[in-house]
């Protein structure tokens, strides 16, 4: 192996040890939760549909942008959590997050936790009246969503990030001026 493929390599190694922030923002309560959430890959009952959902720009505004795999710092988009709640609860679909923080176990922890915070939010707020608050958000985290860690094959997948394909492909103006909904 040449010098320079030995020196690139070393490089991405680093690269990607330094992607991972060495000591997580995540509380040890998120750390417990998420080891009960299902970081698998999902199994989907036949008929059910998969809703993939991005995560930042999508659930969490991400006004702030990205601060870290670890770090989630911004409130929901508005209508988010509502509409989650009715994803979870409906009999024959199943919702599943998918971000670029999925493929570690803290972009993962980091997800679970601010989830569970929101939903335990929305609740205390009366948005839940049909629920038991806080241990209905821990179950539905635990048991309701999945966080695969590869892309699964859903029905709709749900991104602040996509383009609509229809057949026509974008043209190398519109993949440089695209800009996310909360951006317009």
């Amino acid at each position: 192996m040449s010098d320079l493929l030995k020196a690139a390599r070393e490089l991405l190694r680093q690269l990607d040890l330094h992607q991972v922030a060495p000591e997580p923002a995540v509380d040890a309560a998120a750390i417990a939760l998420a080891e009960e959430v299902r970081v698998m890959e999902v199994n989907q009952p036949e008929g059910w549909p998969i809703v993939c959902i991005d995560f930042d720009g999508v659930l969490h505004s991400y006004t702030s942008g990205w601060r870290g795999i670890d770090t989630v710092a911004d409130p929901p988009v508005e209508g988010a959590i509502e509409w989650l709640v009715d994803l979870i609860e409906h009999e024959k679909i199943m919702p599943v997050i998918y971000s670029s923080r999925s493929k570690h176990e803290v972009g993962i922890q980091a997800m679970t936790s601010w989830l569970h915070h929101h939903l335990v939010e929305y609740f205390i707020a009366g948005g839940g009246t049909r629920h038991d608050g806080a241990p209905w958000a821990t179950r539905a985290i635990a048991n309701g969503l999945k966080f695969p860690t590869q892309k699964p094959p859903a029905h709709i997948t749900i991104d602040d990030r996509g383009f609509h394909f229809e057949g026509r492909f974008p043209s190398i103006e519109e993949i440089f001026n695209f800009k996310p909904w909360y951006k317009r």
